[in-house]
C-alpha cells in the first residue's frame, strides 16, 4: 500500500527542489543509461550513467548486459540493480512524502536495503512490479520481473506486505526468509515458501518463465491487457470518487460558515471533525491513484519487453499481435487518466488549502492516522487468515483421530 501526504505548496517546493534529489547513482559496472521520457510516455533521451548522477523522479535507469548498478535514496535506502534491468523512480508530488519513495520495477532484478528507524512501523520503500506491489518498513528483499511480467518478492531480513493486484484483495505478509511469487492473471498468488536471497539464481527462473510463455504466449498478453483495462476502470472510478470527496468538503465548508455565524460552537465542533474525516478519505484516493500511476508503469515495460523479444521471430509476433495494444494507445489513455485527477485536484487547490489552515489540520497527523488505520486492517486480516487456518488444521487433527463409526449394513 502507497502511503501518501498532502503538503501545502510552500513545503512541497522546498521538498521537491532540484538540490536535494531522491536518489543518487554511487556504483556502477558496465553500461547503465538514464532514461527520459515526455508525459505520453515516449522516450525523449538515453544517456550514459555516471557515479554522481541524481535523480529527482521520472528518470528510468536500465542496466546493459553484465551491467550493475547501485542508488542511494535520501532516506539512506540502497538499491542494487542487477544486468537486463529496467526500473523507473516514480515521481514525487505535493501529496508525496520525499522520505518514503516508489521504484516501478519493469523487468530484471533488484535487492533493496531499506533502513528500519526505531519506533517507527510505517511504511518506508515500495516497489511496484506489473503484477504485484511489496511495501517495506525497514529490511533487506529482493524483487525480480520476469520476461512475461511474473514477480517473485523474497525476504531476507524484515517484513514486506504483498499485494498481488491493483484493487489490494490479494495480500501476503513476508518474513525473513519467505517468498512467494505472482504471476500476470491477478488472481490468488502462489503459497509462501521458503526463500533464501544468497542461493537466488534469476537467470535460472526467468529462463523458466520464457519457456513457458513461449508455448502459451496468448494467455499472457491476455492476462495483461485484463490487468490494463481493471486499473483504468479503477483510475475512472477514483477520479469519480475524488470528485465527490470534493464537493462534500464545499457543502461541510459552507455548513460550517453558518454555523459559526450563528456562533452554534457544537455544530462547529462537529463540522470540523467531518472536514477532517473528508482529508483523510482525500488522501485515501490520491494513494489509489499513485498506486495505480505505478501499475501502469510496469504494465507499459512487460509491454516493450515482450515486443522487443518477438520482433525477431514472425511466428510469435502473430501470435501475439491480436492481443497486443499499441503503445500509443496504453500512453494516450493513461495521459488522459492523470490529466484528467490533476485537473480536478487544482481546481480546487487554494479551496484545501484554506480549509487546512481553518481546520489547523496537520498533514504528517493525518498521514500517520492513515497509516495506523492500514495497518490495523492489515493485521486484524493477517490474524483472521492465521485464525481461520489453525482451526482448518484443527478439525482435521480431530476427523483423523476420531473413531472410525462401524460398518452398517443397509437394512432389508
Amino acid at each position: 500500500m502507497i502511503r501518501c501526504s498532502f503538503i501545502i505548496a510552500a513545503v512541497a517546493a522546498a521538498m521537491l527542489s532540484a538540490a536535494d534529489p531522491i536518489a543518487t547513482l554511487t556504483a556502477r559496472t558496465g553500461a547503465v543509461y538514464v532514461i527520459l521520457e515526455d508525459d505520453a510516455g515516449k522516450e525523449r533521451s538515453r544517456s550514459e550513467a555516471r557515479p554522481g548522477a541524481v535523480f529527482n523522479g521520472g528518470e528510468k535507469l536500465a542496466t546493459a548486459k553484465g551491467a550493475k548498478a547501485s542508488l542511494s535514496f535520501i532516506d539512506g535506502t540502497v538499491v542494487d540493480v542487477a544486468e537486463n534491468s529496467e526500473l523507473m523512480i516514480t515521481p514525487t508530488d505535493e501529496w508525496s512524502d520525499k522520505n518514503k519513495n516508489t521504484i516501478a520495477l519493469l523487468f530484471g532484478y533488484l535487492v533493496a536495503k531499506v533502513q528500519k528507524i526505531t519506533g517507527d512501523d510505517s511504511v518506508k520503500f515500495q516497489v511496484t512490479t506489473p503484477s504485484a506491489i511489496a511495501s517495506v518498513r525497514g529490511t533487506v528483499f529482493g524483487v525480480g520481473v520476469g520476461d512475461d511480467g511474473s514477480s517473485l518478492i523474497g525476504v531476507e531480513e524484515g517484513v514486506v506486505d504483498v499485494l498481488g493486484d491493483v484493487g489490494g484483495k490479494n495480500t501476503v505478509s513476508l518474513a525473513q526468509n519467505e517468498g512467494v511469487e505472482t504471476g500476470l492473471a491477478g488472481g490468488p498468488m502462489q503459497k509462501k515458501r521458503e526463500f533464501m536471497l544468497k542461493n537466488f539464481e534469476y537467470g535460472k527462473w526467468n529462463d523458466q518463465l520464457k519457456e513457458a510463455f513461449a508455448k502459451n504466449p496468448e494467455m499472457a498478453m491476455k492476462a495483461i491487457d485484463k490487468r490494463f483495462e481493471t486499473a483504468m476502470k479503477m483510475m475512472v472510478l477514483n477520479e469519480e470518487g475524488t470528485k465527490q470527496v470534493l464537493k462534500k468538503m464545499h457543502e461541510v465548508a459552507q455548513a460550517r460558515e453558518h454555523a459559526e455565524r450563528a456562533n452554534n460552537r457544537e455544530l462547529v465542533r462537529k463540522l470540523s471533525e467531518s472536514e477532517e474525516k473528508l482529508f483523510d478519505a482525500l488522501f485515501m484516493q490520491k494513494m489509489q491513484e499513485k498506486a495505480l500511476t505505478g501499475a501502469f508503469i510496469s504494465y507499459r515495460g512487460i509491454y516493450m519487453k515482450i515486443f522487443e523479444g518477438a520482433k525477431g521471430s514472425p511466428e510469435m509476433m502473430q501470435k501475439i499481435g491480436p492481443a497486443m495494444r499499441s503503445m500509443r494507445e496504453i500512453d494516450m489513455k493513461v495521459h488522459e487518466r492523470k490529466q484528467e485527477m490533476k485537473r480536478i485536484v487544482e481546481g480546487d487547490r487554494d479551496f484545501m488549502q484554506a480549509r487546512m489552515k481553518a481546520n489547523n489540520i496537520d498533514p504528517m497527523r493525518v498521514r500517520g492516522r492513515m497509516e495506523q488505520k492500514m495497518r490495523e486492517a492489515q493485521e486484524k486480516g493477517a490474524v483472521d487468515r492465521e485464525r481461520l487456518e489453525r482451526e482448518r488444521r484443527e478439525r482435521m487433527e480431530r476427523e483423523k483421530d476420531a473413531p472410525k463409526p462401524p460398518d452398517r449394513k443397509p437394512p432389508r
